[in-house]
């Protein structure tokens, strides 16, 4: 069947379909006259036995020979040769003395009237069927004589004429169909080409019949694989394309591709289409070889004033040129507008998807990196700029802080990186930012504010906007494009609205890592709270607070200075310079640091930017850093409610910017620190003021010990002088009356020994503070000076004796012969602390005690005092000697050598003259006794020290009411009493001389009484009640030691007369 299809297939250049089927059924009937010729031939021969083999060879010929006429679309001229061939043979035979066969010619008319029929028209088949009628005359009549009958050639002209009429009428009936058809194929072509002309689409015919012959042609050749062969071969593919002729084209054409006329687009169609649109030609062209027969799709066309349209194509093949491709209709619709619609819809979804993506970016991201990173990675990737990138403003600089950039060797690969960039404040980023706008430029060539940073940017538009915080502008956006007139106002408008979601997404990340900042803080506070709080020592503690902040914060130096106000000096304890410890130092406020002067004037931190700017504002070029001039300083106080009490500073020579909350922060840890700091001086004054409390807990219990044993001193003291005023009375009584030398040596012995007893108890009385004093206002400088001669002779001559006075008058209200025994004792005991001889000082001066030395000597009350102070570089003492070394009898000095009660009535007189003594020693540095006497006020003269007036031996004759509870006193003094001519009432307590004074009070002129009596009524109180009834009466006290009834630290009260035991008659 397909051998059979080539064989009838009509020839590529018919394009008339009913051509083509009428050339297709013509080839069918000569090859099956051609296959049928020779057995009806043999048949022929063998039923008639004529010799026609001749006859057969020429009609397989002619049939052969209109085949191929037929073939190449000369179908009529076969068909005229075909018929023509029956009068030719017939002549043939007449020439040749061969006689015709009737029986051939009807075969002929009746083919060539049938062929006639089916493929000519009305006129072919008159002519056929006249030279047909003619030609069966004319050899009907040449050859007569081989007719038997003439109506042999009757019925084949009545056939001839039959069929001819027949074949006429039909052919008339059928022209006029045909020509109905004509005329409806003219309406429906002109309707075509009305539509075709008015279409609103743009349309035109192609011709690509050469096109499918060169295919074809290539198909023999062995191309089967056409892609690869157009890949390998470009230059057959323009081949090709030169190939398609277009044929016709409407008037939208013309206005779409603004060819002026059809006549242009038919010259120029192919600048229009063939060199921009080769590939989309080559994927059409496989496409109509793989079969289809109609295809469609969206092109970039090219106007012929080079304005670029998008167009979309349909091509459509008619059936009946499908196999030729003798015509291809091309529609074309502009959809330019609606690609831009598109286009802006499609960036109008790519900005919304930007805005979405970024939102949920905020949303998830808190890094702030990765979401600046991610925001312009994103933006090149959904918008497709070639350069974008995030800058933040420092100062008067721009940080660029993420960008995302095509390069141009790698055009296709974006670039997404975090930098820390560093570019002065201009450029279109800097324009946006100083103005706080958006800032577009669409052609930066014409704009004087475009900077270009790298050989590399190709940028032809740009756009920046700022990135606004709460109250600053924070940064910029900045996008660039290498096309001009790269944005709308809708791309600006989203753009602004991703930059508002950047500053927003920074805001929150700036409280989030604010927060969380201040949290890392929190416990930064806390744990240097702890590290500081769990030590009292104040250089650990300082070492700690650097540690902790060098953890927070960086720098190059560091500092921590204590301010001490009462001396106006700065104590830096703490230096580090690039991570070196300095050592301490102390400097006066005045030639501190600028920056600790500062904080320490103001109370307020001081954060320093431009540290060389402000000492050029301030022409100071000294005292900035502890090591080299710094570029920023944050310094901040050290501060108690009492004040400031030091500076925490960090310094970066490499201008590292603090902030305001850096500040905050410093200023939290600096309290902290100070508050560490007040907590360690608390407590060391606490542990002072317990050590203090506890030495005041032992000076009072050695005071309280003091005051027993002084009270037991006083007793015995007491009990003793009233011994020894009996034993010393009786034995003046005794010399008085023994005139033998021998008893009168004996008695003499008995008195010294009583005297020197006497002397004991007087020191005993003394430490007990009971003796009684002669107060008198004395200047101690004169004391000493009267003194010296013999201090020196109670040295040894290895001792040198500096005697340093005041130059001011030194007044005190005391008993100067105890004054004297006071410092005689000192001197003593240092000459005995100074065995190999030594240096020995006597100084005097007035000084001020104020309430911080009471805090220590809670026994000394504030005020003017007049000191001595006696030193030596002897031996010394330890603590534990000091604490013993005013008690009685307590000596360091080997048995024999002291009583042990030399300082201990030091100690006595002192305090009982409202003085204070202290002693300052430690073993192997000598030893100073200080004494502090009230300072006297100066409203009366200096006592003058003069001679007393001789005894003068009187007689008396007066009654003496005498009361003294121990009887062997009594009784001595009685006695001496009556030897004097005095007369003697004696009574043993206060009730028993009441009643005595009551019989006898107008007898009685004097009453002497011991002060200190058994009973409820002391000698004082008896006193009393005499004098009430008796104001003119007369009272002397008598006691071996004073109490405060009659005297007060010693000292008489005024009218008051006092004999201090033991006396003498």
């Amino acid at each position: 069947m397909k051998f059979l299809e080539q064989l009838t297939k009509p020839h590529y250049s018919i394009t008339d379909e009913i051509l083509k089927r009428k050339s297709r059924l013509l080839s069918c009937t000569f090859i099956v006259l051609l296959f049928c010729s020779m057995p009806f031939g043999i048949l022929y021969f063998l039923h008639t036995n004529l010799h026609i083999e001749q006859n057969i060879f020429a009609v397989i010929l002619l049939l052969i020979i209109v085949y191929f006429i037929n073939k190449i679309g000369k179908y009529r001229l076969s068909i005229f040769i075909l018929l023509l061939s029956f009068p030719a043979t017939q002549f043939i035979d007449l020439l040749l003395n061969t006689s015709p066969d009737p029986a051939s010619n009807i075969t002929f008319l009746v083919l060539g009237l049938v062929l006639s029929g089916l493929f000519l028209d009305s006129v072919d088949i008159i002519i056929i069927s006249s030279i047909y009628t003619a030609g069966i005359i004319i050899i009907g009549f040449i050859a007569r004589a081989a007719i038997p009958s003439f109506r042999i050639i009757i019925r084949p002209l009545t056939i001839n004429i039959t069929v001819a009429i027949f074949v006429i009428v039909h052919s008339i009936n059928n022209r006029s169909i045909i020509k109905y058809q004509h005329e409806k194929l003219a309406e429906s072509e002109e309707r075509y080409r009305t539509l075709f002309e008015e279409s609103p689409a743009a349309l035109w015919e192609y011709d690509a019949s050469k096109l499918k012959s060169y295919i074809d042609k290539l198909k023999k050749h062995g191309v089967a694989d056409f892609k690869e062969y157009f890949d390998t071969h470009p230059d057959e593919l323009l081949k090709c394309n030169e190939l398609m002729l277009v044929t016709a084209a409407n008037k939208r054409l013309v206005e779409l591709y603004n060819t002026g006329n059809v006549g242009n687009f038919l010259k120029n169609h192919d600048k229009i289409f063939k060199d921009k649109n080769i590939n989309r030609f080559k994927e059409q062209l496989l496409a109509l070889l793989s079969g289809s027969t109609a295809l469609q799709g969206e092109n970039t066309h090219y106007t012929m004033d080079g304005r670029e349209i998008k167009v979309f194509t349909q091509l459509a093949i008619p059936p009946r040129c499908r196999n030729n491709w003798a015509k291809f209709l091309i529609s074309v619709i502009d959809i330019t507008q609606l690609k831009i619609m598109e286009e802006k819809l499609k960036k109008r979804a790519h900005l919304l998807e930007l805005v979405s993506k970024v939102g949920r970016l905020i949303n998830r991201e808190l890094n702030t990196d990765e979401l600046l990173l991610t925001t312009v990675s994103s933006i090149s990737e959904i918008l497709g700029y070639y350069n974008n990138s995030i800058w933040f403003v420092h100062g008067n600089s721009l940080i660029l802080k993420a960008y995302s950039f095509s390069s141009i060797e790698n055009a296709q690969g974006k670039l997404a990186k975090i930098t820390g960039q560093k570019l002065p404040k201009e450029g279109i980023i800097g324009w946006a930012v100083n103005d706080n706008e958006v800032k577009y430029v669409p052609d930066v060539t014409t704009n004087s504010h475009f900077v270009k940073h790298g050989v590399e940017l190709r940028t032809k538009s740009e756009c920046a906007i700022p990135l606004k915080g709460k109250d600053r502008i924070i940064g910029a956006l900045d996008i660039q494009s290498d096309s001009v007139n790269a944005f709308t106002q809708e791309d600006i408008y989203i753009l602004t609205t991703v930059a508002d979601q950047i500053s927003a997404a920074l805001q929150n990340a700036e409280l989030f890592g604010d927060a969380q900042k201040r949290a890392e803080r929190l416990s930064a506070v806390n744990r240097m709270a702890e590290a500081v709080n769990s030590t009292l020592e104040v250089d650990e503690l300082l070492k700690r607070t650097y540690e902790t902040i060098k953890e927070l914060f960086t720098f190059d130096a560091f500092y921590i200075a204590l301010y001490h106000e009462k001396s106006k000096t700065v104590d830096y304890r703490i230096s580090i310079d690039r991570g070196s410890y300095l050592k301490p130092y102390v400097k006066p406020l005045e030639e501190a640091l600028v920056s600790t002067v500062l904080v320490i004037q103001t109370g307020s931190p001081l954060n320093l930017d431009n540290v060389q700017k402000y000492r050029e504002e301030h022409l100071d070029t000294e005292h900035w850093g502890i090591g080299e001039p710094p570029g920023t300083i944050l310094a901040v106080p050290l501060r108690i409610s009492e004040g400031v009490t030091g500076v925490i500073s960090i310094q970066s020579y490499r201008g590292i910017h603090y902030s305001s909350e850096d500040m905050e922060f410093l200023a939290t840890l600096a309290d902290q620190t100070a508050i560490a700091l007040e907590n360690a001086r608390l407590f060391k004054n606490l542990q002072s003021e317990l050590i203090r409390r506890k030495n005041l807990e032992d000076q009072l219990v050695q005071a309280q010990k003091m005051e027993a044993i002084g009270r037991l001193a006083g007793g015995i003291a007491h009990d003793f002088n009233n011994l020894l005023t009996a034993i010393i009375g009786y034995t003046d009584l005794l010399l008085t009356e023994v005139s033998n030398d021998y008893f009168k040596d004996e008695l003499n012995e008995i008195k010294k020994a009583s005297k020197r007893a006497a002397l004991l108890t007087s020191q005993l009385l003394a430490f007990g503070r009971k003796q009684f004093l002669s107060m008198e206002i004395l200047d101690i400088n004169l004391v000493i000076k009267d003194m010296e001669n013999m201090l020196k002779r109670l040295i040894r001559e290895d001792i040198d004796l500096h005697i340093l006075l005041s130059k001011e008058p030194c007044p005190v209200e005391t008993d100067p012969g105890q004054l004297s025994q006071v410092i005689m004792n000192l001197i003593v005991n240092a000459k005995d602390a100074m065995p190999k001889g030594g240096k020995l000082t006597i100084e005097t001066s007035n000084v001020e005690l104020g309430e911080d030395y009471m805090k220590d000597h809670f026994h000394i009350k504030p005020g003017l005092y007049s000191m001595i102070a006696v030193s030596d570089t002897g031996s010394g003492m330890d603590a534990e000697t000091i604490k013993h070394i005013f008690e009685p009898f307590f000596t360091t000095k080997g048995i024999g050598e002291g009583t042990g009660l030399g300082l201990s009535m030091v100690y006595g007189i002192i305090k009982q003259t409202g003085g204070e003594i202290m002693v300052y020693s430690e073993p192997g540095y000598g030893t100073t006794f200080k004494i502090y006497l009230p300072k006297a006020i100066q409203d009366r003269a200096f006592t003058e020290r003069g001679k007393t007036n001789s005894k003068q031996e009187k007689q008396g004759s007066e009654t003496i009411l005498l009361v003294e509870d121990e009887p062997v006193v009594r009784k001595v003094t009685a006695r001496v009493l009556k030897n004097a001519g005095y007369t003697v009432l004696r009574a043993g307590t206060a009730d028993e001389a009441r009643e005595i004074y009551k019989k006898k009070h107008k007898q009685v002129d004097l009453l002497i009484t011991d002060v200190i009596m058994p009973g409820d009524l002391s000698g004082s109180d008896l006193a009393g009640c005499l004098l009430e009834k008796d104001p003119g009466l007369k009272v002397l006290y008598i006691s071996g030691y004073t109490e405060n009834t009659i005297v007060h630290h010693g000292v008489l009260n005024p009218g008051i007369y006092f004999l201090q035991k033991p006396f003498t008659p």
